[in-house]
């Protein structure tokens, strides 16, 4: 896994066709080929990691996805301003 700044030549290769307001508003990640966003974004990560694979179950509880999405949305909402690029919200 690499981290890479919004700014970066490689995020505008992968991130070319999304709008500003939202390519700066969540987290991304590629994964074979594939973009994740916001919250999906985190969890395909944490997959990622060593016994990550654990946490797939959770995908079956009722209610998973609303839940992940809200609080996904609650912390990136509440982020240090210098996390953000130019101040945005999100």
């Amino acid at each position: 896994m690499r981290i890479s700044p919004l700014t970066s030549e490689e995020a505008d290769r992968v991130l070319g066709h999304v709008a500003p307001e939202e390519r700066y508003s969540q987290a991304w990640l590629q994964l074979n080929e594939r973009l994740y966003a916001g919250h999906e974004a985190v969890w395909q990560g944490a997959y990622l990691l060593p016994a990550g694979f654990l946490l797939r179950p959770l995908r079956l509880l009722p209610g998973f996805h609303p839940v992940s999405r809200r609080l996904y949305r609650w912390v990136a909402d509440r982020r240090s301003s210098s996390c953000r690029i130019g101040g945005g919200g999100g």
